[in-house]
């Protein structure tokens, strides 16, 4: 990125910015990955000296900084993969690779949003606990309820309306008019501390529900970092969190006892209860457009089969259970042995999680990309 010999800085499609508090972040400056210059600060610096200079990395080897979350579009966040490519001297592989998943995310939206009938899907968050503010900025704190961020394109959470419009659904947070306006923070997009009372009448006409977390540990269900939390407790708690916004006499689409429509994003977990849809999703952005299209319209694409997206109420919830305990569980986590043999095995491969040609068929409208789909 920095030709230190000749001791010029030349023009990439990545730039850095500053926020209140003095941190750097990098960004996609066109969102299409081409050839923006690259930004300095006041004092003429640019990225990577910056951030080099800083106490963060004072200590540690150079770093290689990525700030593909700040992207409003998960197919960008998915382009930072040709920047990490140029280390790896990778550059005509992962492009090959990128074209291949643009072809398939434009063949899947296409064939998603051929139906009459849109759909709505809601994206939210919901905490069992108030979370401090954590500077001067009352809006870093995290109220406890339910939480909705209005689509709003200056918002890297603007990612999600654009996933839903891509899948052929309606964001349902595009029209936040049935929530509490008392309840909207200062950055005027995301409506906090919501209780389940308030939500049920925005819920009333959802289809689709996807919970950004369903994270459990001591302090979410117990108010206690130090507290034991087992699987089954954590699963109770979210479904109960689920059943106190179902309106028992209008629960709408989403709702319905009888066919709940609502899912997180833990159908693969990390040793320590995290999610690798904060991971995988930038690998395979087409994929998880199809874990959205098959919410929606399963018809779509038959052959698909959730990669990311659990339906809490009908496969398991929350982040503690460990395959070593129950091998059956949906989302279950393997242990750091059993991952830790999988990296270090040098027969072992990145394999992609794409089901086919777009379509439904296997090959479908164009192959696979790579006879072992793996990188």
């Amino acid at each position: 990125w920095k030709n230190e010999i000749s001791g010029y800085t030349k023009d990439v499609p990545y730039g850095v910015s500053y926020d209140a508090n003095g941190w750097y972040t990098m960004v996609d400056d066109d969102s299409s990955a081409t050839t923006p210059e690259v930004r300095t600060d006041a004092a003429g610096y640019d990225a990577i000296t910056s951030v080099m200079s800083s106490s963060a990395f004072a200590d540690g080897p150079n770093p290689i900084l990525l700030s593909d979350l700040l992207e409003k579009d998960y197919f960008v966040q998915s382009e930072w993969i040709k920047y990490v490519g140029l280390f790896m001297n990778r550059e005509k592989t992962v492009d090959d690779y990128s074209k291949n998943v643009r072809e398939r995310w434009v063949c899947h939206s296409t064939a998603a949003n051929q139906n009459v009938v849109k759909k709505k899907i809601l994206w939210a968050s919901y905490y069992n606990v108030t979370y401090v503010a954590w500077n001067a900025d009352p809006d870093s704190a995290t109220l406890m309820g339910w939480e909705v961020r209005k689509c709003d394109h200056t918002s890297n959470r603007h990612r999600h309306c654009k996933l839903i419009t891509a899948a052929g659904g309606i964001p349902a947070m595009a029209d936040v008019s049935k929530l509490p306006e008392a309840k909207k923070k200062n950055d005027g997009f995301t409506y906090q501390g919501m209780t389940s009372e308030e939500m049920i009448p925005f819920l009333a006409d959802v289809d689709v529900i996807i919970l950004g977390s369903t994270y459990c540990d001591g302090n979410t269900l117990k108010g206690d970092y130090s507290a034991t939390v087992s699987g089954a407790e954590c699963e109770a708690g979210w479904k109960d969190v689920i059943r106190a916004v179902t309106d028992t006499t209008n629960p709408g689409p989403a709702l319905n006892p009888a066919s709940y429509q609502v899912y997180d994003t833990f159908r693969i977990t990390d040793p320590l209860g995290g999610t690798d849809f904060n991971n995988g999703v930038h690998m395979e952005p087409d994929v998880i457009l199809e874990d959205y299209i098959k919410t929606m319209y399963p018809m779509v694409n038959t052959d698909h089969e959730f990669v990311w997206l659990r339906n809490i109420m009908t496969e398991g919830v929350g982040s503690l259970h460990k395959c070593a305990d129950d091998p059956t569980k949906v989302g279950c986590a393997e242990t750091g042995q059993v991952l830790a043999a999988k990296c270090t095995d040098p027969s072992a491969a990145y394999v992609l999680h794409m089901t086919g040609g777009c379509g439904g068929a296997a090959g479908g409208v164009y192959p696979r990309w790579g006879e072992d789909q793996s990188l």
